[in-house]
């Protein structure tokens, strides 16, 4: 492949997703191939189902996660983005009218509050960890990490504006009462799925991943966008709305004394820093609607843009187009254990007002068994890679991606493809333009990039599977 992955463009940067590929890469793929129908069952953002679309051909997706969906529609089926810049700001301006003095400090507008997280020991002792993320308990001498499950409260310790800083016990305790002034019920608050590996325990909802303050200006914001009238209006706005919550949240830690933000949310779960900040929702959301603005143009002016068939799961995307055949198809499936999309999403889609079944993500779970969670993961990809190969045509051509260190899941995705009849005759490593999330997440560690493989029907097993040689020396195998 002669081509360096570029950076994704405004256009694919609407929102903060999971794992995009490099929008030029899957192009080169794919241009090469005879126009037809294309098929993408992990569609994710949508990068690969837009570029395929800007080449011509019919393009139908599907994902299990909601949030995943509303951005690929975005993508595919993008709004007039001076409609959205309207609708939106009409409706900030009226919710600044509505919680703008919840946000101001001495008449300037508010920018960040500074918290620091009080936490209970087992033995019951309350202490404050200041400036690390764990304390001795001063009553038994354990250690006591400060996370989400044992805060009962945060002390406030800076205020900043846009004139400054501010520290002063006064002012800080102003706003430590203003940050718990809150709502008692929200259909925005919803359970998280238990599981550790994302650090989301039982009792989780959404509220408590941000203040009472915050929480209560996005419900605000969230039911407001739900009432818009133009449903591909009102799509986008949720998309921008839960492209900024996390900023909004209380996962993003202190930096730089209140001088700039926090560092964006990068970590593996719903770690709530010790020293964490409270974001001004209205200014996160303004600044971040320029940019889905730029980024809607961006789209506005790619080709062949329009609604696509999106479908809840694979297996809905193949009954849909039950009888014809595919000239292409992209292959991102999960990647074995290496990170839960659809449970990380949770917050996302609590706003988005629609959830997932984290069942029906074929991702290995801590969730349940570890024996049973690999043995669905082997078998939902092969039967999602048999499914591809009946659906294919006899010159069509499957485009697989794949970064794992883990031999257990390359053993699955040669053991599918192989049991399909389905085999690479090409493989080629592509270094990303930026390190991505599963890089970052994944608990056993990530090569940096990803292999891209080509993939035909064979009606005799070839002498030479490039597929299964990559995975014999990446994996192990």
């Amino acid at each position: 492949m002669n081509v360096r992955a570029a950076t994704h463009p405004a256009a694919y940067l609407i929102h903060k997703y999971w794992s995009r590929k490099p929008h030029n890469v899957l192009r080169s793929l794919f241009e090469r191939a005879p126009r037809g129908l294309f098929l993408d069952p992990f569609c994710g953002s949508g990068v690969a189902l837009s570029e395929a679309a800007g080449l011509g051909f019919e393009c139908a997706g599907a994902d299990v996660n909601p949030i995943a969906r509303a951005i690929t529609g975005v993508t595919l089926d993008p709004p007039d983005p001076r409609d959205v810049e309207h609708v939106v700001g009409v409706l900030l301006d009226g919710a600044e009218r509505e919680l703008g003095e919840c946000y101001s400090v001495r008449g300037a507008p508010l920018r960040y509050v500074r918290h620091a997280t009080v936490v209970r020991c087992q033995c019951g002792r309350v202490g404050v960890p200041i400036r690390r993320g764990r304390y001795a308990c001063a009553a038994c001498g354990a250690a006591v990490r400060a996370n989400l499950e044992s805060m009962v409260a945060t002390v406030v310790t800076g205020v900043a504006t846009e004139d400054g800083v501010v520290e002063d016990d006064a002012l800080c305790a102003e706003q430590a009462r203003r940050s718990e002034e809150g709502i008692e019920a929200s259909r925005f608050d919803v359970a998280f799925p238990l599981n550790r590996r994302t650090l989301s325990f039982d009792g989780l909802t959404t509220r408590r991943l941000f203040t009472p303050r915050n929480f209560a200006c996005l419900d605000f914001l969230a039911r407001a966008i739900h009432a818009i009238d133009d449903p591909r209006v009102r799509r986008a706005a949720l998309v921008l709305l839960t492209s900024t919550v996390a900023q909004c949240a209380r996962l993003v830690a202190s930096r730089n004394d209140l001088r700039t933000g926090g560092q964006a949310w990068t970590v593996p779960g719903f770690w709530v820093p010790p020293i964490h900040l409270e974001t001004n929702p209205l200014v996160q959301i303004r600044t971040r609607l320029a940019k889905v603005v730029r980024g809607l143009a961006g789209l506005r002016s790619m080709a062949h843009r329009g609604p696509r068939v999106l479908a809840a799961s694979a297996s809905d995307l193949f009954e849909s187009v039950a009888g014809r055949r595919a000239s292409l198809v992209f292959l991102d499936p999960p990647y074995g254990d290496s990170v839960p999309y659809v449970e990380f999403s949770t917050m996302w889609n609590a706003f988005l007002g629609e959830q997932a079944d984290p069942d029906a993500d074929i991702a290995v779970t801590d969730r349940v068994d570890r024996e049973v969670a690999w043995a669905r993961y082997e078998e939902a990809l092969r039967s999602t890679v048999e499914s591809v190969a009946a659906l294919l045509a006899p010159d069509g051509e499957v485009v697989l991606t794949f970064n794992n260190k883990d031999a257990r899941a390359w053993a699955a995705l040669v053991g599918a493809t192989q049991a399909a009849d389905l085999f690479a005759d090409r493989v080629e490593w592509m270094a990303p333009a930026v390190v991505p999330t599963k890089a970052q997440l994944a608990p056993t560690g990530s090569y940096i990039g990803d292999f891209y493989c080509v993939l035909r029907r064979a009606a005799h097993r070839p002498s030479r599977d490039r597929l299964s040689e990559i995975a014999s020396v990446v994996g192990g195998l």
